[in-house]
């Protein structure tokens, strides 16, 4: 179970990298935290839902949660995920509009939940947390320009390794296996690739020692593995890249 930092002590567990609270000076993740209150969310909840009212934005403590908009005809495309650390819902606060996606937990989700009008003045009064949350926003649209950029690459299993590798820190815990709660479906959506195809992807990287999978859970046995399976390299059948599988035996390579 991940450990959940109370307001006095937002240092206390290291946050993953790249996210909001990893980039706030502690004075001010401490501020932050001392807002609003806490919730829990059980696994499968609504965090945020799509058309609602923007009166909250959320900061996630523990838990992971998926991002997804409607297509209009009652399905769910997902559009990204976020974890702890991060602080979602600020963008229509700050705009004014309407909720434009729906937040589901993939797990038990804690967060700390804060008035828009709160948020709005204290981010206000702190020159340093509007930068931060300015540069949160730059941050999404530069992953937004690497996924575009991905999604470019030819092979499926070339653009399903990236993705994985992209947010496994999310749901990373040191010492154990990575494990995200997406079914494969879900993984198509994320890359833009036929469901078949993802399939063959899974396949592929299972077979390559990459992965494992469990029902609606892809695992990842060692990070170093899929590192090297994404780096670009001359394409050799004769020699593919295999991993571990966990057994760390590329370290005596």
């Amino acid at each position: 179970m991940e450990n959940v930092p109370t307001a006095r002590e937002p240092k206390t567990r290291n946050w993953p990298a790249g996210s909001f609270a990893e980039k706030l000076l502690p004075v001010a993740l401490t501020e932050l935290l001392e807002l609003g209150r806490e919730i829990r969310h059980p696994a499968g909840s609504q965090l945020i839902r799509e058309g609602q009212e923007a009166d909250f934005v959320l900061f996630i403590l523990a838990g992971q949660a998926k991002v997804v908009i409607s297509d209009g005809h009652g399905n769910d495309l997902l559009l990204s995920v976020v974890g702890p650390g991060e602080l979602i819902g600020e963008m229509a606060c700050m705009e004014g509009v309407a909720r434009s996606a729906t937040v589901i937990s993939l797990n038990p989700v804690h967060s700390r939940k804060i008035a828009a009008s709160t948020f709005l003045e204290f981010v206000e009064k702190r020159p340093r947390m509007a930068i931060a949350v300015a540069s949160l926003i730059s941050k999404r649209l530069r992953n937004a320009d690497q996924r575009r950029l991905m999604l470019t690459a030819s092979q499926v299993t070339a653009r399903l390794a990236r993705m994985i590798r992209m947010i496994s820190p999310l749901f990373a815990n040191v010492g154990e296996p990575t494990k995200i709660p997406l079914s494969q479906n879900e993984w198509a959506q994320l890359i833009n690739a036929a469901e078949v195809s993802v399939q063959r992807a899974f396949r592929e990287l299972r077979n390559s020692k990459i992965i494992n999978t469990e029902y609606r859970t892809l695992i990842v046995p060692c990070m170093p593995c899929l590192d090297r399976f994404t780096q670009p390299q001359e394409k050799n059948v004769q020699n593919p890249i295999m991993g571990c599988g966990g057994t760390d035996r590329h370290r005596s390579e």
